[in-house]
């Protein structure tokens, strides 16, 4: 069957019902995680619904809350990623990756919620490498690590 592919579905939960992974867009292609994700997150249902002894949307949603606080937030960066680069025309993307702007470690750290391992010198040979292309890559630059709504 097609895969779903995008970030997680926003409401997961609701009266007599949770969605958990392909269902809930628990795929990430890009680091193969969607299989880890979705078995996290029915251990997180189980274990409220076990605690409560419940499956009200009360108990349903904190399993929503904390997936997205475990899980959701250890996928910020790739997901940001994916939407930026389906959008970006091919010199962009293949300067981004060829210059070691974002590498295999970056997305690796990332989909395994290490968050980024960026040194100060690591900082500044980014930057560096931004600034000798398009306003598109400083602006992708500084809106994944610096921008709002970025976990590091």
């Amino acid at each position: 069957g097609r895969i779903p592919v995008r970030y997680p579905l926003t409401k997961m939960v609701g009266k007599g019902y949770a969605t958990v992974g392909d269902a809930a867009f628990m795929t990430i292609p890009i680091t193969g995680s969607g299989i880890s994700n979705s078995l996290r997150a029915g251990q997180i249902l189980a274990d409220e619904i076990i605690k409560n002894n419940s499956v009200s949307v009360e108990t349903l949603w904190r399993y929503q809350v904390k997936y997205y606080e475990e899980i959701g937030a250890e996928h910020f960066f790739v997901d940001y990623v994916k939407r930026t680069l389906l959008m970006s025309d091919n010199e962009d993307i293949k300067y981004i990756f060829e210059s070691g702007i974002i590498t295999e470690d970056d997305l690796c750290n990332f989909s395994s919620g290490n968050g980024l391992k960026l040194t100060p010198q690591k900082i500044i040979f980014k930057l560096s490498k931004c600034i000798k292309k398009s306003n598109f890559v400083i602006l992708l630059f500084y809106k994944m690590f610096f921008g709002d709504n970025v976990y590091c």
